[in-house]
């Protein structure tokens, strides 16, 4: 339906950017909302998910991501959440070789993967996946924010609220230095503790 949606980032979610076209805006699950920043100017590549209860929108930053989503999808097993996950994962690059290779262990790393949704990936993907290019030139923006992201998982799974995790998390996200997940999650329990 939409190839691409180009736009301003409105808000910045737990799990999703809210992308304002022209005053409409788009609500695109991310795997990495917290790489963007408010009021930047972005082009997502876009794929529409429907079911009985919901049109989803899925955004990612290159075409190969979304290429890679796309093959995911028609994995017998693999849904629309587990095919997201997969490719926002920090080990997405290694995908193809874990595939060509017939590496179970190292495809059930991967959130929501088993050993027979592992096998069933081998079995469905061999030789259909190339070399897979993700951000190659991004590693260490990309390893922040997955530090990031995996502190604001913790906060969501501590009990407090997906609003303060966004605040914490744009707080958070404007600090440059590299952080590992535990640096990250003493802060935002710092900054959520002395309100």
């Amino acid at each position: 339906m939409f190839a691409f949606l180009e736009g301003i980032v409105d808000q910045i979610e737990a799990g999703a950017v809210i992308l304002n076209v022209n005053g409409i805006g788009y609500r695109l699950k991310s795997g990495d909302p917290y790489s963007f920043n408010l009021g930047e100017t972005v082009r997502l590549f876009t794929h529409l998910v429907s079911t009985d209860t919901e049109l989803s929108l899925y955004g990612f930053k290159t075409i190969a991501e979304l290429e890679l989503f796309e093959k995911l999808l028609k994995v017998s097993g693999i849904g629309p959440k587990s095919a997201h996950a997969i490719v926002a994962s920090k080990d997405a690059a290694n995908l193809a070789e874990a595939v060509e290779t017939n590496d179970v262990k190292m495809l059930t790393r991967f959130p929501g993967v088993g050993k027979r949704t592992a096998q069933q990936i081998i079995l469905d993907l061999k030789g259909k996946l190339g070399t897979v290019e993700l951000n190659s030139d991004l590693n260490n923006s990309e390893s922040q924010n997955s530090s990031l992201r995996d502190a604001m998982d913790a906060l969501a799974a501590l009990g407090f609220t997906e609003r303060e995790v966004n605040q914490v998390g744009k707080t958070l996200q404007k600090d440059s230095s590299e952080l590992s997940t535990q640096e990250y999650l003493k802060k935002g329990l710092s900054i959520l503790t002395d309100r």
